[in-house]
């Protein structure tokens, strides 16, 4: 995925990487991986205007609240309101 921007994609193979670094006790690429991910999917959203319902029906999906909520910290406060 190098020199690609495929944040459609991108947010759940690293969401994906990172669940799987955990399970194998490697904090470092757990953390890296989840931070990524958290990354891609602010990127999504704040692609939305703030009224968009998909926005919101994006950002309470169960598998994108937990990524935002996980080992790293909460995220979910540093989403602007645009």
């Amino acid at each position: 995925m190098e020199g690609f921007e495929i944040p459609l994609a991108g947010w759940r193979v690293h969401a994906t990487a990172a669940e799987v670094s955990q399970r194998a006790e490697d904090t470092e690429s757990t953390q890296r991986h989840g931070g990524i991910s958290r990354v891609a999917i602010l990127k999504l959203a704040n692609s939305l205007a703030p009224e968009d319902p998909l926005r919101k029906t994006f950002l309470s999906a169960l598998s994108v609240t937990k990524i935002l909520a996980g080992p790293v910290g909460d995220v979910m406060s540093q989403i602007p309101v645009q």
